[in-house]
Order: C-alpha cells, then sequence, then structure tokens
C-alpha cells in the first residue's frame, strides 16, 4: 500500500475535503494529512489538536509555528516545503507531496 500524499501550503481551514481542489488523490474519499500532521506535531512536543481531527485550526497553527521556531525556519505557521522538509528529516514519513 502506497504512503498518503501531504499537501504543500496545509494551513488553517484545510480539511479533509477542504480545500475543495486538488481532489484527494488515487480515488481517496478525503486528505489524512491534516490529520497525519496533527499527530508528528503531538509526538515532537508542539501541542497541536489531540485527539486529532482532521482539521487544520488555530491550535495547530501555534503548534505548527513552534516546530518551525525549533527547526530555525520563518514562523509562518503554515506547513511549506521547508517546514515538511523539516519535519521528514526530523522523522515524518516522506509522503508524496501535492503543492496547493
Amino acid at each position: 500500500m502506497s504512503l498518503p500524499f501531504f499537501r504543500i501550503n496545509m494551513r488553517v481551514g484545510y480539511a479533509g475535503n477542504i480545500p475543495a481542489t486538488p481532489v484527494p488523490p488515487d480515488g481517496a474519499p478525503t486528505w489524512v494529512d491534516v490529520t497525519n500532521w496533527q499527530n508528528f506535531l503531538n509526538t515532537h512536543n508542539c501541542p497541536a489538536t489531540n485527539p486529532p481531527n482532521d482539521m487544520f485550526g488555530m491550535v495547530d497553527q501555534n503548534a505548527t509555528k513552534t516546530f518551525q521556531t525549533r527547526s530555525s525556519l520563518p514562523a509562518t505557521g503554515i506547513v511549506n516545503l521547508a517546514t515538511y522538509n523539516a519535519a521528514v528529516a526530523a522523522g515524518m514519513p516522506a509522503y508524496p507531496t501535492v503543492t496547493t
């Protein structure tokens, strides 16, 4: 089974089917990247929504900023490519990516 895709530039408001485009790849009914990101943050002492709820909210934005600061990145709260790469370097699976 292949890994789920991960949306680069994930931000507040992203969820399983939000935004509507791009549609989840490979016939998947929803994206799972928000939940995967929330799990990653929580396991790296960056308190995100817990339990994960697949909705990127303000708590997750703040947790992302914490991770970015700890990774010497600009604290934007957006999971950009640099943030994704830092997360992979810190142990997150290297998901196939889609830039939104």
